[in-house]
């Protein structure tokens, strides 16, 4: 499992700094693989790159000496970054994001980065955008003020609300979200409290020239004369040298690095801070502190910014460390007795948090039976081919083997089902819809409906393209396969009602496509959603058509009827087609050839098999309510279907056609010359009496009973389900007085 933190990541803060690598070596102790996602400050902050060159600008021009030093703070810095910190390839925005799928899990935190008046982005500090299969977390994710105010507060909500598991590291900051969002929030403590004295201790660094007794102050915000006169006869009375860490007066001190940050805090006689990690690490090295109160701009002029502090000193025990008002008090020694056990007890709970809410979840696809569309881009994406596609009832579902599986999850980031995202389509596809009839007599004879495809993958391979497609074998297996020639073309034409084995060609479809091939790639809707999910990027040479998919039927019931018609004619099946025109393309009959050379010709609606097919009751569980893909937004290039209820016809067959694309209009531009009918209609009123293009099918209300037929007889069958009785009458009533 892979981990990436979300936090503050450039910048010069000690604090921010030291969280960053308390967090990450916690996270490393409980899996092999964490980094820290690298942000940027000015992304975060809505700050553009022009923004950053004027401020550069601006600071050279006035003030030079303090640039300077800055930059020597950042050079210092960064050298800790690479020694210490493993970061990722920068972050920018919530599309960089979107994007980085390789991370299984997002921890957010720690430091301030829900603050709404330094953070502007929260869907980026939340990992809102993040790929869907990412588990997003927080870990002491501070706000740093008590509120949110009102113009951030539903964007606020909307992006926290959606993480798995939120804990942040303030009182005031859980109370605030329980009751907002109502969601269990868990305070923890910050990430350097995860890690123990000793490792600190082997972690500090002295810095050079360090005086042998001196008083530490680090103040974010500038001290009122008041507490800095106060500073100042303590020192003196206790014959102290003043370092001042965060004083440009004194650049030596003011660019220490993080590791010699902690020294000074370890080794002075009094710390002196409105800093939360400075009181973090006095409490940590036992030493003699006061922790004052820090301010920062707000809506209201000014906004306190101490109810991280309290609460961490609420924790130790030693609230009473904290200055309410921003004056000077008596000084006391610290009693640390208790303080160790205190804390000890609050880490060992924030430890349990981050396991539980970090542990390796099933990262493998867990579909229901009438969710899984068996497009098996699963399996053709999984890496240690762990995953098989068996037959189970007349449908293919995925088979995990636990031996092989690594828990990678990159076939729930390519499961169409786990990643339904027709919404981000919409407003970028442009439909335009056609009646077509091919010139070519025989040509469309030979078809399902007006002869198209036949002239489309002509297309395709006269011009050194291949066409995947799929066709039965010499034992009714419907698989794909590359259609390179006329002579296989021929076996790809007509309909097929049962599901091809799609999976196996995607691999090779990806070879053409990275070779420059030109590729037509067909089948149904959710077999295109999958060949792209697969591929997971856009082909200029990849051009697919997909078509107004009733469902489909049970292998099961295919192989059993080819069964039965052997047996009652005692003869060896050669060609079965679904849909023949001997009698017309309106009624269309099913036609079987048997290696003798006769033949049966039955029209549909009085065929048993065609009719449990065509009254849904041997469909795929997915293809009722939980198709995705039955969707007006399509992900393929263009559509085929039969055009019913199209005026002036001949009844041999005339195909509705529906672009989606600039390629779908360049493929019927290629074919045009070749059709004698090519006329453009409204695509509203051509979907209007195809309902199937963007709607379920019903389910049968007997559907149950029939799930529950032991002896599949088909002239039972055809009493009980397809022949017109007044009970099935009936039934046909409600359903559609309920539909």
């Amino acid at each position: 499992m892979k981990i990436g933190i979300i936090t503050i990541t450039d910048g010069a803060n000690y604090g921010n700094k030291l969280q960053n690598y308390a967090l990450l070596k916690a996270l490393e102790g409980m899996h092999a693989d964490a980094e820290v996602v690298t942000m940027n400050n000015y992304s975060l902050a809505g700050v553009s790159e022009f923004g950053r060159f004027k401020h550069s600008v601006k600071m050279i021009l006035t003030k030079r000496k303090q640039y300077v030093c800055e930059k020597r703070k950042l050079k210092v810095f960064n050298e800790f970054n690479k020694k210490f910190l493993n970061f990722s390839p920068e972050i920018l925005s919530n599309d960089t994001l979107s994007k980085a799928d390789d991370y299984d899990l997002f921890v957010c935190g720690s430091d301030q980065i829900w603050n709404p008046y330094y953070v502007p982005n929260i869907e980026l500090t939340t990992a809102y955008k993040a790929h869907k299969n990412a588990q997003k977390i927080s870990y002491a994710a501070s706000m740093g003020v008590e509120s949110v105010p009102e113009d951030r507060y539903e964007e606020f909500c909307r992006c926290i609300q959606a993480m798995d598991a939120i804990a942040v590291r303030e009182n005031a900051a859980a109370d605030y979200l329980t009751r907002e969002i109502g969601r269990d929030i868990q305070v923890v403590v910050d990430p350097t409290l995860l890690l123990h004295k000793e490792d600190w201790n082997t972690f500090e660094n002295k810095p050079k020239n360090c005086p042998k007794k001196y008083v530490l102050t680090y103040f974010l915000t500038k001290p009122s004369a008041e507490v800095a006169a106060g500073i100042k006869k303590y020192a003196d009375d206790n014959n102290c040298e003043i370092v001042n860490l965060n004083d440009l007066t004194q650049p030596d001190w003011y660019t220490i690095s993080p590791n010699e940050f902690l020294y000074m805090i370890h080794n002075s006689e009094f710390f002196f801070t409105d800093s939360f990690h400075g009181t973090v690490f006095s409490l940590v090295f036992h030493k003699d502190f006061l922790t004052f109160p820090r301010y920062g701009s707000g809506s209201n002029g000014k906004q306190k910014q101490g109810s991280r502090v309290k609460t961490l000193l609420g924790i130790a025990g030693k609230i009473e460390r904290f200055v309410e008002e921003n004056n000077f008090p008596e000084i006391s020694k610290i009693d640390y007795s208790g303080v160790d056990e205190r804390i000890e007890t609050e880490r060992i709970r924030s430890l349990d948090y981050l396991r539980k809410a970090t542990e390796k979840k099933n990262n493998s696809i867990d579909l229901p039976e009438d969710e899984c569309v068996g497009c098996g881009a699963c399996a053709a994406a999984c890496p240690t081919n762990a995953i098989h596609m068996v037959e189970v009832d007349g449908f293919y579902y995925p088979q995990i083997s636990k031996e092989l599986c690594i828990n990678c999850g990159k076939c729930k980031r390519t499961c169409p089902q786990y990643n339904v995202d027709s919404e981000s389509l919409k407003n970028n596809i442009v439909h335009k819809a056609y009646a077509m009839e091919n010139a070519d007599d025989a040509i469309r004879m030979k078809s399902s409906s007006g002869g198209i495809f036949n002239e489309l993958a002509s297309e395709f391979i006269e011009n050194g393209g291949v066409v995947f497609s799929p066709y039965f074998d010499e034992t009714f297996t419907l698989a794909h396969h590359a259609v390179t020639s006329k002579q296989d073309l021929k076996k790809a034409l007509g309909s097929k009602y049962i599901q091809s084995k799609a999976w196996q060609s995607y691999p090779e479809v990806k070879v053409a496509l990275d070779n420059g091939q030109k590729v037509l790639f067909t089948g149904t809707p959710c077999q295109i959603s999958a060949l792209k999910a697969y591929l997971g990027k856009e082909y200029e040479n990849l051009y697919t058509q997909d078509l107004i998919c009733h469902g489909a039927s049970s292998k099961k019931y295919f192989d059993l009827y080819r069964e039965y018609l052997t047996k009652k004619y005692n003869k060896t099946i050669k060609e079965f087609y679904y849909r023949n025109k001997d009698n017309g393309w309106s009624p269309f009959s099913i036609k079987v050839i048997f290696e003798d050379g006769s033949e049966i010709t039955e029209i549909c609606r009085e065929n048993v098999y065609f009719s449990l097919f065509l009254r849904n009751y041997i469909l795929r569980p997915s293809c009722y309510d939980n198709c995705v893909a039955r969707k007006e937004e399509r992900k393929s290039d263009i559509t085929l279907a039969d055009f019913w209820g199209i005026k002036d016809h001949d009844n041999t067959g005339t195909s509705m056609v529906i672009t989606h694309s600039q390629k779908g209009e360049e493929m019927l531009a290629s074919i045009k010359s070749k059709m004698r009918r090519f006329q453009e209609v409204s695509f509203e009123d051509a979907i209007k009496i195809n309902s199937s293009y963007n709607h379920g099918v019903d389910r049968p209300l007997d559907k149950k009973s029939f799930d529950k037929e032991k002896n599949i007889d088909f002239e039972n069958l055809f009493r009980k389900y397809v022949e017109v009785n007044l009970i099935k009458k009936i039934y046909r009533k409600i359903q559609r007085i309920v539909k």
